[in-house]
């Protein structure tokens, strides 16, 4: 397959960005639905939450210790209060990575509502880059551009 130029994929991307200005109204409401579908699907628990159930297992802990009771029931308590911790911190870690990302989405979105509110009549180089993840030439005449939003269009090549 032949290399395709540089300008080939910018006047693709003026030409997909206005295919999305033409079709805002429908592709927001698409992509709002999305993007709360995907949030409501994974709901991060309660981060506050598991950070006070692992401060009362860590204070639980520093209890036993502090009374020196080192009986068959208090390293019993303490091997659970350990474990329990143990299953706490990836929870409050998967939490914060889960909340990151949905900001992260709803950023993506709120940024591609902000750029198509008008047509485009020249390549701009900026909006690119805070777009477009990545262009996948899918054919001599077809390129694919994906958005970090969520979106894939494809687009004609003249």
């Amino acid at each position: 397959m032949k290399p395709i130029k540089e300008q080939t994929v910018e006047e693709a991307f003026v030409q997909t960005l206005n295919e999305l200005v033409a079709d805002k109204e429908r592709m927001m409401t698409n992509l709002d639905q999305s993007v709360k579908t995907i949030i409501e699907a994974t709901p991060p628990k309660d981060i506050k939450e598991l950070e006070k159930q692992l401060l009362a297992v860590e204070r639980k802990m520093v209890g036993i210790n502090n009374e020196h009771l080192q009986s068959i029931e208090d390293q019993a308590k303490t091997k659970e209060l350990v474990d329990k911790q143990d299953l706490l911190k990836p929870e409050i870690t998967i939490a914060q990575q889960l909340n990151g990302k949905n900001d992260l989405l709803q950023q993506r979105v709120k940024e591609i509502r902000q750029v198509i509110r008008l047509p485009y009549s020249e390549y701009r180089g900026d909006i690119f880059r805070s777009l477009v993840k990545k262009v996948i030439v899918k054919d001599k005449k077809t390129l694919r551009f994906i958005f970090k939003c969520g979106i894939e269009m494809d687009c004609q090549l003249n």
